[in-house]
């Protein structure tokens, strides 16, 4: 069994789970779930929170159950990952409260939902007043309501899916985290005491990539704590500098005070030793990349040469880099040639994704094959199986081939 960090939380994440507490079927009871862009119903498994029947079954759920919950626990009701119901009903209530529920990218459409979950908490609250109502505002309802006041005992787990990583969230150049700021400023003021749902390990579409979003952890995380937040879920992944990324949100978590990059070196200082020099190199190289891109990008940025501004030349720099690491103990050596996976996957360039590079020369083809094998091997020394979320290292492995030409029974 695989060793792991961390304690067991036994109520699970607060994650999408609505669908239990309203029980009803999409064959016998089709009016009860969310109107599609299309028009037509059910278009998912996402309740139409506006439906009388579906704020009473969800009620009389919850009542039914509020004794299975310890003192001073919480019971998640979060809307499951797709839209939310788009019938004439759930726009009236949006409308009403003073939201346009087409604008602001599709965000604007919580209103219902959190009617709902208010009116299930006023219930609860009368036979457990220590009990709260835990639920998501998460990418179609991330915007927080104009004119309704979450009740005491609701607490709301924001999402910053739809966040720039790059930008501080008050920055003045960054149009889109400007109004997260006025977002999450409200969400502060409406809700008593806010979670956040903040993705903050990399690129969920290349766990290869440099950790893009360290630069403004701090900062981030200020913010966050500034606008109310009393607890944090940081969402992670299998990405190559995960042990740095670990390290850094644990610290400033614990004090958010502390200053991001003293962090970042005091890790690098202790965790790589002798072969620290080139590792912190490399990291601020490819910090000054994502700078001067000066892109706003979110969490799920597909390409991170495109969206990122990470170049193939940055790959080869690095892997120079890694080569000049001082490695003297077997331990210290692994944790180096993990990392190093980060520059010969920059080094790839877009033949990890299966596309042919615009210059395609016999020498050029040559030097990706070189280090499209070694980072496959290392892949393997290391047990590192997945490229991004949904996509494994062994796809990536099959596309680079296709690429460069190279049989699948044939080696690099």
């Amino acid at each position: 069994m695989a060793e792991k960090a961390g304690r067991s939380q036994p109520q699970g994440l607060i994650l999408h789970n609505i669908t239990g507490w309203t029980g009803f079927s999409k064959e016998d009871r089709p009016e009860t779930f969310a109107v599609g862009r299309d028009g037509k119903r059910p278009a998912s498994s996402q309740p139409c929170f506006s439906h009388p029947d579906v704020i009473q079954r969800m009620t009389e759920r919850v009542l039914a159950h509020h004794k299975d919950y310890g003192p001073n626990k919480q019971i998640a009701m979060v809307q499951m990952d797709a839209g939310l119901c788009r019938c004439e009903r759930c726009e009236d209530l949006i409308r009403q409260d003073g939201r346009d529920p087409h604008e602001h990218g599709g965000e604007n459409w919580g209103a219902p939902m959190f009617l709902a979950i208010n009116h299930v908490a006023r219930e609860v609250a009368k036979v457990r007043p220590d009990v709260t109502i835990a639920t998501q505002a998460y990418a179609p309802s991330a915007r927080p309501p104009l004119n309704i006041q979450m009740e005491p005992n609701v607490r709301i787990q924001y999402a910053t899916y739809n966040a720039c990583q790059i930008h501080p969230f008050d920055s003045l150049t960054c149009s889109i985290n400007l109004k997260y700021s006025e977002d999450l400023r409200a969400w502060g003021k409406i809700s008593n005491g806010m979670m956040y749902w903040y993705y903050g390990m990399g690129s969920y579409t290349d766990f290869f990539a440099p950790p893009l979003v360290l630069r403004v952890a701090g900062t981030h995380v200020r913010t966050l704590v500034d606008n109310n937040g009393k607890s944090f879920f940081i969402q992670g992944d299998p990405i190559i500098f995960a042990e740095l990324v670990q390290y850094v949100y644990a610290k400033i978590l614990w004090d958010p005070r502390v200053d991001t990059y003293d962090v970042i070196t005091e890790f690098i200082d202790l965790y790589y030793g002798k072969a620290a020099r080139p590792i912190a190199e490399f990291l601020r190289l490819a910090d000054n990349e994502l700078r001067h891109a000066n892109r706003h990008i979110n969490c799920n940025a597909p390409d991170i040469f495109r969206d990122y501004g990470y170049t193939q030349e940055m790959g080869w720099r690095g892997i120079e880099l890694f080569d000049e690491a001082l490695a003297d103990t077997p331990e210290l050596k692994a944790r180096v040639e993990k990392v190093s996976l980060s520059a010969y996957r920059l080094s790839l360039g877009v033949a990890w994704l299966g596309r042919e590079p615009q210059e395609f020369t016999d020498t050029s083809r040559e030097r990706l094959r070189n280090s499209a094998r070694i980072l496959f091997d290392l892949c393997k020394k290391h047990n590192i199986g997945l490229a991004h979320e949904g996509r494994r290292v062994s796809d990536a492995e099959a596309a680079v081939r296709r690429v460069l030409g190279i049989k699948d029974d044939e080696p690099f």
